[in-house]
C-alpha cells in the first residue's frame, strides 16, 4: 500500500492592518471616547500633530498672540503689534528682496 501524502495547507497571507490616520484633534478625541486610542497614544499624536514644522497660533495667558513653529520659542506679540507688523509686510518682503545678497537663509535639516 502506498502512503497517501496530504497536501500542505495553503499559506494564507497574514493581514496587515494599516494604522488609522487621525487628521484632526477632534478625531483623536473621538478615538479616545471609543477606546480606539489610549490617552497616552492620543497625547503622542497630538504632540506630533503640533510639532512637525507646522506653524500655528495660540492666545497666550496674557492675551497676546503667540506663533509657534518658527523657532524653538514662540514669537509673541500683542494684537496691536501684529497689526503694525502685518501692515508693513509688503515693505518687509521688498527689503528682503533688495538685500538678498546680504541676508542668510537657514538651511533645512
Amino acid at each position: 500500500m502506498t502512503p497517501t501524502v496530504k497536501p500542505a495547507p495553503a499559506q494564507s497571507t497574514p493581514k496587515v492592518s494599516t494604522p488609522k490616520v487621525y487628521a484632526t484633534r477632534d478625531e483623536i478625541i473621538a478615538a479616545i471616547v471609543t477606546k480606539e486610542l489610549t490617552p497616552d497614544e492620543a497625547g503622542k499624536l497630538l504632540d506630533a500633530m503640533t510639532s512637525k514644522g507646522r506653524v500655528y497660533c495660540k492666545v497666550s495667558q496674557k492675551g497676546a498672540v503667540s506663533v509657534y513653529g518658527l523657532q524653538r520659542m514662540p514669537v509673541t506679540l500683542y494684537v496691536e503689534q501684529w497689526e503694525r507688523l502685518l501692515a508693513i509686510s509688503d515693505d518687509i518682503q521688498k527689503f528682503i528682496q533688495e538685500h538678498e545678497s546680504e541676508v542668510k537663509r537657514k538651511q533645512p535639516k
